[in-house]
């Protein structure tokens, strides 16, 4: 029965036999003895220790589990005689043991040593004993007829390992893993640092130069960030105040809203919005669908100039959530706008005129009591512009009317249709029904209201009146001093309309169809 002791060696245990464990201990020792006056003893050391390590595993197996004195004594005819690391003034240059031509085999390893990058193109020079230059024009010329030759480079960089230990790089040139190589290497190197140095110099100062445009290229992408970052937060500050003020004021941008229009938002979404116990959730969310927006903006400018990134994932999740839940609750809400609006109805009404057969006809329009008097729709003004509410009706302050010839009946005919939208058919007749449009005749005038209204109730669902003058061959039209609050069909007028004011003009039907403009008369 022989005593086994555990040992470590390079990072690995191994359970050898005790007088194995001492034989290898007085041989180290000797080893270290003759390099006390060497350059670089601790890593030729590491270098032996690493190498009994690979040794010591070629040895173990499923069955052998203990190192012997056998072993010893065969890895130490491998490497050699402890005396050939000696100086050379000190002891006599003896022959060393050849190693075994199995421990001559070559291994592929990255050379950064000889490399310029990462030692690819040298390591491959040392594997197939190519010169290292050969490879680097292969690589260049893959990368221009091919583009893959920075790619291959990095995939054989990432699998190829680095030799890093004196072990490594004898295995990478092929050479025997013995005392004396590692002895032969070790001086190498020391002759070999001057040059090394050089070359270190050199590059060193090219990547010297490389790690200084980085830096410069740095600092100038730190100045854009900064500057792109208080762009971000003057843009978004600026437009946060502006929306603000359309939200809550008057700021006369929005044609409905104003002191003699809609009075604000908020009563517009109450007039078109179905159902009224939402309208401050709808607003709510109105605001943060435009607000949030502007606030991840100027939060991006700030980390943009400050660099501070603290709990900004939290504050984004937050307004990206919140954004998202106002937009989803909005789409909602608007989807029950349209089903207010899938079907239409027109009503039509003729109108009764006290003189329907009298050779001419005088159009007015009544006082305005809800919008401006003598201003021409006609000019600029839009629909937008002439809606106005209040607690109980909704008007609506542009009246459309065409001028029709027919044949010679001998009388004036006075249509009025009314139009509106609603999610089915009767709906829609009902709210048609519900548009209050009271006009006045007087012998052979008609008296015209500039607008017409309807229940508040009923929301704003396209609600549209719109009235056809029929006229016979021969007969004349004119329109009185207010007649500027029509709209006449400008398809139809618009060269009259570009000559004067309709209450300086008269219209006659000549033939079927057409419409003619016969003199300027003024009208008191």
């Amino acid at each position: 029965m022989k005593k086994t002791i555990s040992i470590h060696l390079t990072g690995f245990v191994f359970n050898i036999e005790e007088e194995a464990y001492i034989l290898l201990q007085e041989y180290l020792d000797k080893i270290r003895q003759n390099l006390s006056y060497e350059e670089g003893c601790d890593e030729i050391m590491e270098d032996i220790e690493m190498r009994i390590a690979e040794l010591f595993q070629e040895r173990m197996g499923l069955i052998k589990e203990v190192i012997v004195q056998k072993d010893i004594l065969d890895i130490m005819g491998i490497l050699g005689d402890p005396t050939d690391f000696a100086s050379d003034e000190e002891v006599p240059f003896q022959e060393t043991q050849t190693a075994p031509e199995d421990d001559k085999v070559k291994r592929l390893f990255r050379d950064k040593d000889g490399g310029t990058i990462g030692g690819v193109c040298s390591g491959l020079g040392h594997y197939f004993d190519v010169d290292a230059l050969v490879f680097r024009v292969i690589f260049v010329a893959l990368f221009l007829l091919l583009g893959s030759g920075i790619l291959l480079y990095l995939v054989l960089m990432i699998f190829i390992p680095e030799a890093k230990t004196t072990a490594d790089k004898l295995k990478m040139r092929g050479e025997p893993i013995n005392l004396d190589s590692i002895k032969k290497h070790v001086n190498q190197f020391a002759e070999s640092l001057s040059d090394r140095a050089n070359s270190n110099k050199i590059r060193n100062n090219v990547r010297s130069a490389v790690e200084q445009g980085v830096d410069y290229g740095r600092t100038a992408l730190n100045i854009i960030s900064k500057i792109i970052g208080v762009a971000f937060s003057l843009a978004g500050f600026i437009l946060f105040i502006f929306l603000l003020n359309l939200l809550f004021r008057d700021t006369g941008l929005i044609p409905f809203i104003g002191e003699n229009n809609i009075p604000d938002i908020y009563t517009a979404i109450e007039i078109s919005f179905p159902g009224k116990n939402w309208t401050f959730l709808i607003f709510l969310c109105i605001i943060l669908v435009s607000l949030i927006p502007l606030i991840s903006l100027i939060i991006t400018g700030i980390r943009l100039i400050t660099k501070n990134k603290t709990r900004t994932k939290e504050i984004s999740w937050f307004l990206s959530i919140t954004w998202t839940l106002a937009a989803v609750t909005l789409f909602i809400y608007s989807m029950g706008i349209v089903n207010d609006m899938k079907d239409d109805n027109t009503i039509k009404e003729t109108i009764i005129l006290e003189e329907p057969g009298c050779q001419e006809l005088i159009i007015d329009v009544i006082d305005d009591n809800v919008f401006s008097n003598h201003f021409n729709p006609n000019r600029g003004l839009t629909t937008p512009e002439l809606i106005k509410s209040d607690e109980e009706s909704i008007y609506i302050g542009l009246t459309k009317l065409s001028i029709i010839s027919i044949a010679d009946t001998g009388n004036f005919e006075l249509i009025l249709y009314k139009y509106s939208r609603g999610k089915n058919e009767q709906e829609a007749i009902e709210r048609s029904e519900q548009i209050v449009y009271e006009l006045e005749t007087e012998g052979n005038h008609i008296f015209l209201p500039a607008y017409y209204s309807f229940p508040v109730q009923d929301k704003i669902r396209g609600q549209f009146l719109h009235f056809t003058l029929m006229v016979p061959m021969g007969k004349k039209v004119k329109f009185g001093p207010q007649s500027d609050r029509l709209k006449l069909d400008k398809r139809k007028y618009k060269p009259l309309l570009s000559v004067a004011p309709l209450d300086t003009m008269i219209y006659t039907i000549n033939q079927l169809g057409d419409t003619n403009l016969i003199s300027e008369i003024r009208i008191d």
